[in-house]
């Protein structure tokens, strides 16, 4: 979609995505799960705590499926995303800023496994630099600025290496 940065944060993109892929549970986000010492113990474990239901279970299998067509089907606006072999979902983005109608951030959010999630990757690239006009905006390399041409590549990519670093 297209839209207005005006404070939207990462954390508050992904804690978003997280809440509608994950069956409707919204989590309170945190940054580190645990923290140990040189031995390997456990010093500091984060628990996920659940701050509320904000859509049903249907919903949520219902937008993850069109979120995974984003990606799979040739026309979805994220398939430069996809890898074979793997099962994953997400959104492009474009976004104006308050500093400037000229300033735009583009973007993709993706997860894997589609069917069961388990990782969340953004990838964003803020102000990319328009050689072309404003009704067809390309980088100096001729690539189209979109969040689906630009960063989706990049997430799509990055998900495959932790989905193999993680053994899925």
């Amino acid at each position: 979609s297209f839209g207005q940065r005006f404070t939207t944060t990462p954390i508050h993109l992904i804690t978003a995505l997280s809440a509608v892929i994950n069956g409707g549970h919204l989590l309170e986000p945190y940054l580190v799960q645990s923290v140990t010492d040189a031995e390997g113990n456990v010093v500091s474990y984060h628990e996920p705590k659940e701050v509320r239901q904000v859509i049903s279970q249907e919903t949520s299998d219902l937008v993850r499926s069109y979120m995974e067509s984003v990606v799979n089907d040739p026309g979805g606006t994220g398939k430069n995303a996809k890898v074979e072999g793997y099962h994953i979902g997400g959104k492009t983005g474009s976004s104006q800023t308050l500093d400037s109608k000229d300033h735009i951030i583009v973007s993709f959010l993706g997860f894997a496994p589609a069917d069961d999630p388990e990782i969340i990757v953004l990838v964003a690239f803020d102000s990319p630099q328009n050689v072309g006009s404003k009704s067809y905006p390309v980088t100096a390399d001729g690539e189209y600025i979109s969040g689906g041409n630009m960063a989706a590549p990049s997430a799509g990519d990055l998900i495959v290496e932790i989905l193999d670093y993680l053994d899925y």
